[in-house]
């Protein structure tokens, strides 16, 4: 089965490149890319919460989205990055989240969601040199149309069939997860493996699924996560992606 990995930590408690603890913290993702490098399907780190912006939804579905700075949801551990990880079981895949640094850090987190499908276009779409690549992660409350195989999934599935269509120059990748009651969290504390069940934030809103959106600029992202199908009163948080050995 197929998982996304999301790594949660406190901002304020992230380690500055350059000191030691940077480079401890860089040495246990390297340690986990060489020991897990065959379950690792994709990953991303993903710029601060304060460069991100936040398309709401109006509640009732209609009317444009209105656009905010920073992330969705103001809390002290935000999202710094994810894996797509690939496990037989949930227990293979807890213990391949125990061995992400995010896991040890002292706010840190890795919560581990079973993917209902993991997508991308029949023909690749490339990153330009001038491309920032964003994360769009989908927002909203969980209803019927969270659920596979229900009618509310199936007509929100031919949405977003017909968004990535209208946006395939656009979109690199994407994925749908399984309802939030089957997330699992992950944190090291004292050498000790602490799972619970349930995500890391407990929300009324719960992240349903995501897209890897390519944009010459800011607007030209919000631009295609206008676009981008949502329950009412739901919302897209996009995050640029830190692109590793650019620059």
């Amino acid at each position: 089965m197929q998982y996304l990995a999301t790594l949660y930590d406190r901002e304020d408690s992230s380690s500055t490149p350059g000191t030691p603890e940077w480079d401890a913290e860089m040495s246990g993702y390297e340690a986990f890319g060489t020991k897990h490098g065959a379950a690792i399907l994709g990953g991303e780190a993903l710029d601060a919460g304060a460069t991100g912006r936040t398309l709401r939804s109006p509640s009732a579905g209609a009317g444009d989205a209105l656009v905010t700075d920073g992330p969705f949801a103001e809390t002290a551990e935000v999202i710094g990055g994810y894996y797509l990880l690939e496990a037989e079981t949930l227990d293979d895949v807890v213990e391949q989240a125990a061995d992400i640094p995010a896991a040890w850090k002292p706010h840190g987190a890795v919560e581990v969601r079973p993917l209902v499908m993991l997508w991308a276009p029949d023909e690749p779409v490339e990153k330009q040199p001038d491309d920032t690549r964003y994360l769009a992660l989908i927002y909203g409350p969980e209803a019927a149309a969270a659920v596979p195989e229900s009618p509310e999934w199936d007509e929100m599935t031919a949405r977003h069939g017909r968004f990535m269509e209208e946006q395939a120059g656009s979109l690199m990748s994407g994925y749908a997860l399984h309802p939030v009651a089957t997330a699992t969290t992950v944190r090291v504390r004292d050498g000790q493996v602490r799972v619970t069940d349930g995500p890391v934030h407990d929300s009324p809103d719960a992240i349903a699924g995501a897209y890897v959106v390519r944009a010459a600029d800011p607007d030209a992202a919000v631009a295609v996560a206008r676009a981008i199908p949502t329950s009412p009163g739901g919302a897209v948080e996009l995050r640029p992606i830190v692109e590793i050995g650019e620059g």
